[in-house]
């Protein structure tokens, strides 16, 4: 790529990743977009900690959903290389996700989404991740998903749930508890 502008979107267009041409308006184009939204997101958190592990989760992760990113872009063709997302792809969410809420104990209640600056983003990119996610089953309405980037997408606000908690944590900040009586 020579240049970043093109000028082909200027007409509300974008060309996908397999070539075909389609409005920027389009499902597709939310979900693959909106997985951008969430991957800067958790830059931004990476550039507000110290704590070198979640940091290098956080990162591994970002790979993880640029190739979302890329998969879905190319939806339904498939890119000619490796980039894939795999079941354990899923299962290294999953066994940071326990490790982490060994650490951060037991949820017991609704805890209301702030604390931390680096754990209020993680918050906002959890939320992000969960649209992408209503997207891409909206995108699923009209052709199917590869069933392992629906659960790795899902898996991801869970696991930023848990990070957000563990930002707290290791910054000495409580969980905030949802008041009913609020």
């Amino acid at each position: 790529m020579s240049q970043i502008y093109t000028r082909t979107g200027d007409s509300g267009q974008t060309m996908l990743s397999n070539g075909k041409k389609t409005s920027k308006s389009h499902i597709q184009v939310e979900c693959y977009g909106t997985i951008d939204e969430v991957n800067s997101w958790i830059g931004f958190v990476i550039a507000q900690l110290d704590n070198s592990q979640l940091n290098e989760h956080l990162t591994w992760l970002q790979h993880r959903l640029s190739h979302c990113a890329c998969l879905l872009s190319y939806y339904p063709d498939k890119p000619e290389s490796n980039i894939t997302i795999s079941k354990q792809d899923i299962a290294q969410l999953e066994t940071w996700i326990d490790d982490y809420d060994s650490q951060t104990g037991e949820l017991k209640e609704f805890i209301l989404p702030g604390g931390s600056s680096a754990a209020s983003s993680l918050h906002i990119a959890r939320t992000v991740i969960r649209r992408a996610e209503r997207h891409c089953i909206t995108l699923a309405e009209i052709q199917p998903i590869d069933a392992t980037l629906m659960s790795f997408i899902n898996r991801c606000s869970d696991y930023l749930f848990s990070a957000a908690r563990k930002a707290n944590h290791d910054s000495n900040i409580a969980d905030i508890y949802w008041s009913h009586d609020g």
